[in-house]
């Protein structure tokens, strides 16, 4: 009768900066505080551990988020070239 342990069932900071590619502590930190961000569900000597399941949750959220944020930026810049582009004596139109 021995304690069944889940393969990364917590992450700490430094997990969580390495699932999001590589983040420093203090930008994990900043993520981390953001209203938000899923709860810690204990807080230890060596910091805040968190579900993994919750920051799994967080970063599909999210990452919808920015993808949304990107797809609306391009359309935006693209809109400006076209109207730029467009209006005579642009900067098209100049050979430099």
């Amino acid at each position: 009768m021995g304690v069944e342990y889940k393969a990364q069932q917590f992450m700490g900071t430094a997990e969580i900066g390495a699932r999001l590619g590589g983040l420093t502590r203090q930008r994990v930190y900043q993520l981390t505080s953001e209203p938000d961000f899923p709860a810690p569900v204990a807080e230890l000597g060596q910091g805040r551990i968190w579900l993994t399941a919750d920051v799994e949750v967080w970063i599909a959220e999210h990452r919808k988020q920015t993808e949304h944020r990107k797809q609306a930026e391009h359309r935006k810049q693209a809109d400006h070239r076209r109207q730029r582009d467009a209006t005579p004596g642009s900067a098209a139109d100049s050979p430099w």
